[in-house]
């Protein structure tokens, strides 16, 4: 009897151990836009207000800009926005330096389950989709990313994403990587993005 109360309590110390390492690597899980906009509704692409400061280094400068007023800029036709040559103008901007985009739409994602997503920038970028925090890169750097990282889609639909994203000087870059389910980690297509106009 000791023998089995052994063995049974090292399968239970085995799950206790795997178990939140199963649930980190399945990762947060994202909530859906409740209610759900209308498709019909939707222009295509993500809303975009700019701010030009004098100089920025930080997401945390570049929040409060928000209060000094923006400007709304043509909509983004996503995050697809590869490295620029210096002196091209930043996404969809009027200046190709010191820059603070904030953006704001909807993602659709097609099916319900496991989705890693893998974002590059040039300079800083925070990301939420669906409530949760999904990416946060701060500080000037060239146009790389942290990697991957695996989220929870509980249902197919449209769910709510903002960003806060700056460029400084130079190149600049915005991009997303997606892997479905079952499927491969690539750029994401340009089709799942939506906004409501205001």
């Amino acid at each position: 009897m000791s023998l089995r109360r052994s063995i049974a309590g090292i399968i239970v110390s085995a799950l206790l151990c795997v178990l939140p390492q199963l649930a980190a690597a399945q990762g947060p899980t994202l909530t859906p836009a409740d209610p759900q906009p209308d498709a019909a509704t939707l222009k295509a692409g993500l809303r975009v207000d700019y701010a030009y400061p004098a100089d920025i280094r930080y997401l945390r400068e570049a929040e409060g800009w928000r209060q000094y007023g923006v400007k709304e800029g043509p909509p983004l036709i996503g995050f697809d926005y590869a490295d620029t040559l210096p002196g091209e103008k930043a996404l969809t901007s009027e200046s190709a330096e010191y820059v603070i985009a904030f953006i704001e739409g909807y993602i659709a994602f097609p099916e319900a389950g496991t989705y890693n997503l893998e974002f590059w920038s040039n300079d800083g970028l925070r990301v939420e989709i669906g409530g949760v925090l999904v990416y946060e890169h701060d500080g000037r750097h060239p146009c790389e990313t942290l990697g991957p990282k695996a989220f929870q889609v509980p249902e197919a639909g449209w769910y709510p994403v903002e960003a806060l994203f700056f460029q400084r000087r130079s190149t600049s870059c915005l991009l997303m990587k997606w892997q479905p389910p079952g499927g491969e980690l690539d750029w994401a297509p340009v089709d799942i993005y939506g906004f409501t106009p205001k």
